[in-house]
């Protein structure tokens, strides 16, 4: 059977990651369409981790569980806490890594909601992992999440007569943790700005990668995050990309990393010589 090139393998596995991204396949139809790929004659990977190009170590069952989302906002509707005379929810979601304890490296990464437009602040959790380092394996950290979101955006909520609609207002996160969840390059790579396409600059006297250009500069969009077309600044595919979000304006910029350990820790530096 004639092989193709590495040329050609490289392309189709490209565009079978795309094409993942684009219709939101789930990963058994992703490797189904790889393996018929692979009967027509093109040797192909077909496992789905290794064509999206990301770990396929397991996260142990002791290490995570998943609580629910649906429970929580049954939670609140039960209780009052949502306006009832408005039918949509809006859902807003925070993931981020702590060290538990300072004698160890056993770090807790819960995934957090909010309502943000109920009579309740109080996030709830959602699901969590505990372990060594971030999770392991991305897929398979926000898969439980992510079904249970899509499948309430498409079949609505129900409580007490009512049918509500979920809406995913945006991610909030900071500088590491966004790049880990969307697999791109962290804030301190030269394509590491989230908002522009701009090649960063080295500051050998602040030690970190700054970005100057602020008027000729193309910005980044949701089509091109999705495409991909600024390659160095994708690392793989994020399992997020199957929600119905602006891969940009859905992650707001921190506050802390921006300002905090950015630009005030250099007017500090500069204040006190």
């Amino acid at each position: 059977m004639e092989q193709c090139p590495l040329s050609s393998k490289d392309d189709i596995v490209k565009e079978l990651a795309l094409l993942y991204a684009r219709k939101k396949l789930s990963l058994t139809g992703l490797g189904e369409v790889a393996k018929l790929i692979k009967r027509l004659g093109h040797d192909i990977p077909t496992y789905p981790t290794t064509i999206l190009k990301t770990t396929n170590t397991p996260i142990r069952s002791r290490n995570f569980h998943h609580f629910s989302l649906k429970k929580s906002l049954l939670g609140k509707l039960k209780k009052g806490m949502i306006n009832k005379e408005s039918t949509i929810i809006k859902i807003q979601v925070n993931i981020d890594g702590t060290q538990i304890f300072k004698t160890n490296s056993i770090d807790l990464w819960p995934i957090l909601g909010r309502v943000i437009n109920s009579l309740d602040a109080l996030p709830f959790v959602i699901s969590v992992f505990v372990g060594k380092g971030k999770p392991p394996n991305l897929e398979e950290y926000l898969r439980p999440f992510l079904e249970e979101l899509m499948a309430l955006q498409s079949e609505g909520l129900e409580c007490m007569g009512i049918t509500y609609s979920i809406e995913m207002s945006s991610f909030v996160c900071d500088a590491p943790a966004r790049a880990f969840l969307k697999v791109i390059t962290a804030h301190t790579g030269y394509f590491g700005c989230e908002r522009c396409n701009q090649k960063g600059v080295y500051d050998t006297v602040y030690h970190c990668t700054t970005f100057p250009e602020v008027t000729d500069v193309s910005l980044r969009t949701n089509t091109s995050f999705r495409a991909q077309l600024n390659k160095q600044h994708h690392k793989g595919f994020s399992p997020l990309l199957e929600l119905k979000i602006d891969m940009i304006s859905c992650f707001p910029l921190d506050y802390m990393h921006l300002v905090l350990l950015g630009v005030f820790k250099r007017l500090l530096t500069i204040w006190t010589g």
